[in-house]
């Protein structure tokens, strides 16, 4: 993971953001796994609001999708 990932992913912790977002994804009843450069996935989120297909709380990416296409994450070359 390249030093930029490394750093968010650490000031997200400290300033509380990715926490919450994990907690968002408990009370919505999201499924977590790991995703690319130290993000975190929750598919399946229950609730109706935000509207938006998908919204993220620090590193953590919430949307009511039952699952993602990988090959969209994936950089070619």
């Amino acid at each position: 993971m390249d030093r930029r990932f490394r750093f968010r992913r650490a000031a997200n912790y400290l300033n509380l953001a990715t926490p919450l977002g994990l907690l968002i994804s408990v009370i919505g009843r999201a499924t977590r796994q790991s995703g690319p450069n130290g993000l975190i996935l929750a598919v399946g989120y229950r609730y109706r609001f935000p509207i938006a297909g998908a919204f993220t709380v620090g590193n953590v990416v919430l949307t009511k999708r039952d699952e993602l296409d990988e090959r969209r994450w994936r950089r070619s070359g």
